[in-house]
């Protein structure tokens, strides 16, 4: 059943009705232009407080994967650092064991010798060198203190990747304590190197001793080699996980937060047409009661 409004002087609805509609689109159209202006289709909590508080959170934990993931990629060069310094260690080894070998033959003079034992020592000591002066980051990584958690998780739980780097040091490498690298070392070359057990393996006085040592010595930067590509292969897992899992995150941000501009755009210009529809409508509106007033005017006044 229809309501007749009829014709009312006092109290103009279509005017208050155009009136009403024409201040729910001109509240609208701020916030479309700030959506436009902004980029984002929440810009307050009023926009959509639930909106807001999980892209926070989210925008949280993309800031946690970024640190992360600069601490793996950290660990990744501090562990290839390491690799490569031991790789040079180990041809180092490579060439000592040549000398050895060649000493060991028994084709060369004691003069020949000697001037072997010299490069032998000096290849010694570069290990040492190598060993005691690699470092990441202000940190020592070869000569046996280097013992680090690094840390790749994103909130309180305990996630992280433990490094030991063993020590690379002569004194450290060989088949125990007594036989390693210094003791094939001549006994000046080893008293300047800081060690007492030079010559005890020496080119000079038991070469095929001094080979023993050095494949022993080798064994270890070998084994040494292979924790730190297991770790390197760990650091690059974690750096993959974490990127997948922030580019995700981020999407689901930009899905929650970030402005449709075709949506958008088609909102402003129907809002525009309302607008202008709705302020031609209320003009019209706004005439009647004039229009019915004249309605009780004498013909023709």
């Amino acid at each position: 059943m229809e309501v007749d409004m009829g014709i009312s002087i006092n109290t103009n609805m279509p005017s208050i009705n155009a009136q009403n509609s024409l201040q729910k689109i001109q509240s609208a159209l701020p916030k479309i232009m700030g959506q436009l202006s902004s980029g984002y289709q929440i810009n307050s909590a009023a926009d959509n407080a639930a909106g807001l508080a999980i892209a926070t959170t989210m925008n949280s934990d993309v800031r946690a994967f970024a640190v992360s993931i600069n601490n793996a990629n950290d660990g990744m060069s501090m562990v290839q650092t390491a690799d490569g310094a031991m790789s040079n260690i180990n041809d180092t080894l490579q060439d000592v064991r040549a000398l050895a070998l060649q000493a060991q033959s028994g084709q060369y003079n004691t003069e020949d010798v000697k001037n072997m034992q010299e490069q032998a020592d000096a290849l010694l000591s570069s290990i040492d060198t190598t060993a005691t002066q690699t470092s990441f980051n202000e940190q020592k990584l070869l000569d046996g203190s280097f013992s680090k958690s690094i840390f790749i998780g994103t909130g309180p739980e305990d996630k992280s990747i433990k490094v030991d780097v063993g020590n690379m040091q002569i004194s450290s490498l060989g088949s125990d304590s007594n036989a390693n690298l210094a003791s094939v070392m001549s006994p000046q070359a080893a008293q300047q190197a800081g060690q007492s057990n030079g010559g005890q393996a020496s080119l000079e006085t038991n070469p095929s001793q001094a080979v023993n040592i050095i494949d022993a010595a080798m064994n270890t930067v070998n084994s040494e080699r292979s924790k730190l590509g297991a770790l390197s292969n760990r650091f690059e897992s974690s750096v993959n996980n974490l990127s997948t899992t922030s580019v995700n995150t981020q999407a689901a941000v930009s899905r929650i937060m970030d402005t449709d501009y075709a949506q958008a755009t088609s909102d402003l210009q129907k809002n525009l047409i309302k607008n202008n529809a709705t302020i031609s409508m209320l003009a019209q509106a706004n005439v009647q009661p004039q229009n019915s007033i004249r309605l009780l005017m004498p013909w023709g006044s």
